[in-house]
Parts: structure tokens; C-alpha cells; sequence
């Protein structure tokens, strides 16, 4: 698996047990698949003359849930540990489409600020059935000084 990539499988109702043959009620495992790009400097706050680091999230399904919800923070790792140092207003999405990415939700810091950064990205949602169910967090790589790479 490329560590560029972290996906984090939605399982059952987007999180659960797996479904045996269709059977019980349970959601399908595996609908989607949440995605954190890595941070870099941003290039249309750049064209603007404005530094920015940026972090974006995405996802992707393989059927069509009734809601998706993306959660996106912009990470700094710090003495105590990763730190959230910019967050994106969540984001739902009503009945996105089956095998199509979903439109990235950035997190944005002002300034250009050197350190190690990393993008989180998490969804939680309900089925076509109405079930809730989340993901766990999915991280991008560490990135040192994205506005100098």
C-alpha cells in the first residue's frame, strides 16, 4: 500500500460487523474509503501573495449512502504530540455518488510556518438504510516544512 495513502474502510453502516450474505440487517462492509492528501504550501493563496499551508480530506464509495460527513484538520506535530492547528468546517454530503471522489475539504493555516505536518481526515454517516456508523482517522504522511518543499 503506498504510504502516500492512508485509506480507512468505512465498515458496516459504514463501521460494524460485516454482513453475512446480505443477511441480519447489517450494512455491506467496505463503502467507503476516506482519504487525507499530504500538507503543501498552497498555490492559489500563493498567486494571491498569501502563505498558506494546506491539508485536504476526501472520499470515495462504492454504493451510495444516504450521508457522508467529512471531518478535515491540518496537524502540527508538537512536544505533546499531534496537535490540531487549523480545522475545516465539516462538510455532509447528501447521497454522494457510488465511485466517484467527493470534493475536497481543505484545512488551512495562515503562514508559512516550519514544522512537521500531517492532514487527518475522518467521515461518519448513515447508510442507504439510515444506519450510523464512522470511520476512524486516516493520516497523510509527515510533512517537514511543506511551504519550503
Amino acid at each position: 500500500m503506498n504510504r502516500m495513502t492512508t485509506f480507512a474502510l468505512v465498515v458496516a453502516a459504514l463501521v460494524g460487523l460485516a454482513c453475512n450474505g446480505g443477511a441480519g440487517g447489517q450494512a455491506p462492509a467496505n463503502w467507503c474509503a476516506v482519504n487525507a492528501d499530504n500538507p503543501h504550501k498552497s498555490s492559489s493563496g500563493a498567486k494571491k501573495g498569501i502563505d498558506q499551508i494546506i491539508g485536504k480530506g476526501w472520499f470515495k464509495c462504492t454504493k451510495s449512502p444516504e450521508e457522508v460527513t467529512l471531518y478535515v484538520a491540518l496537524q502540527q506535530k508538537m512536544q505533546s504530540g499531534w496537535v490540531d492547528v487549523a480545522t475545516a468546517r465539516p462538510r455532509t454530503f447528501a447521497w454522494p455518488r457510488a465511485g466517484r471522489n467527493s470534493d475536497q475539504v481543505p484545512a488551512v493555516l495562515q503562514g508559512c510556518t516550519d514544522g512537521r505536518f500531517r492532514t487527518a481526515a475522518k467521515i461518519t454517516g448513515r447508510d442507504d438504510n439510515g444506519r450510523p456508523g464512522a470511520s476512524d482517522w486516516a493520516y497523510s504522511r509527515e510533512v517537514v516544512n511543506p511551504c519550503k518543499t
